[in-house]
């Protein structure tokens, strides 16, 4: 099979963790190269790619991308990341299970030594800037999403609390049993992606706001509109349908108001640090955010439930690897 992941412009720990996870736990699939496809770990059903004649789905999510009829007849769906996605496919409860990165332990082995809290924004909020120092004043240690699966993934396995925007920060800490707070900064936090998987664990979500310390995140992709600034959100899963619509509805329409006119002025208050801290953006306030957050309800899920679903996970993997054997 040919192994399909995002690659964007900046390398993500999450999605790069495909090219390291599937070859090791199911080499047979990807031994020879094939008309067939296959979609792992990320926010990627309804993606372009490449073209195969199938498509087999397994651990993947939707969450940005509407899908269509020809798309949809290609698909082979081993499994999907949770039942929001599920139940959009039309897909049975049954064909949801959790993300791919559940598998993570098989590579990277668990520490047997823990210690510090560790912070783990989103990779395009961490681009922003301001997060070294915001993290230095906090006592806390940043974890650049950017950064391989290899570096990024043992340092959050070896924290004792993870604050993370960054959904996969979220997944590979629970994988581990480290208790997690996830956190938002911009509009760019996507509540049905994290529902999806909050829901395929059997946990609750809980979403704080805090200020990032710069204004480039929420001047790019518009403020919270979960909560204001301090604020805390348990969204709903009607919450997270209203946003999976609009943000298929807003990428297909491809709707710009006055783009040139809005691009310079984000650029203008970006590169002006005055006007940052006069607006209250400053690595000092996220420090003093992250240090109250720190203090906040954590989440963790079942150590059986992940254990269950682990182990789901392999069978129907050795059920797929089968299958292509024939």
């Amino acid at each position: 099979m040919q192994l399909i992941y995002f690659k964007g412009e900046k390398p993500n720990f999450g999605d790069d963790m495909n090219a390291v996870l599937w070859p090791r736990v199911a080499p047979q699939l990807f031994a020879t190269r094939s008309s067939d496809g296959f979609l792992g770990i990320g926010t990627i059903i309804g993606m372009k790619t490449e073209a195969v004649d199938r498509l087999h789905i397994f651990s993947s999510g939707l969450g940005y991308n509407a899908l269509d009829v020809d798309a949809a007849a290609r698909l082979r769906i081993s499994c999907v990341r949770g039942p929001l996605t599920a139940a959009l496919l039309g897909e049975a409860p049954e064909a949801a299970l959790t993300d791919g990165a559940v598998l993570s332990p098989a590579i990277w082995k668990t520490p047997s030594h823990r210690s510090g809290t560790v912070v783990v924004p989103h990779w395009e909020t961490v681009l922003a800037g301001g997060w070294s120092q915001a993290c230095r004043q906090a006592g806390m240690s940043l974890v650049d999403p950017m950064r391989s699966p290899d570096e990024v993934i043992p340092e959050i396995a070896a924290a004792t609390l993870v604050l993370t925007e960054s959904l996969h920060g979220a997944i590979v800490a629970d994988t581990y049993g480290v208790p997690w707070i996830a956190f938002a900064t911009s509009g760019n936090f996507s509540v049905f992606k994290w529902m999806d998987w909050t829901k395929s664990v059997g946990v609750n979500l809980k979403v704080h706001v805090i200020r990032p310390p710069t204004a480039i995140g929420p001047l790019r992709f518009g403020r919270p509109s979960i909560a204001g600034w301090g604020g805390l959100h348990h969204p709903n899963e009607a919450d997270a349908l209203d946003e999976f619509k609009r943000r298929t509805a807003e990428k297909a329409s491809h709707a710009v108001v006055n783009a040139p006119l809005k691009t310079r002025l984000k650029r203008w208050v970006g590169r002006s640090s005055v006007l940052q801290q006069g607006l209250g953006y400053q690595p000092s306030r996220t420090a003093e955010a992250l240090c109250r957050l720190s203090g906040a309800e954590t989440t963790l899920s079942d150590q059986r439930v992940r254990e269950d679903l682990r182990n789901q996970m392999f069978e129907r993997l050795a059920q797929l690897v089968k299958a292509e054997a024939h």
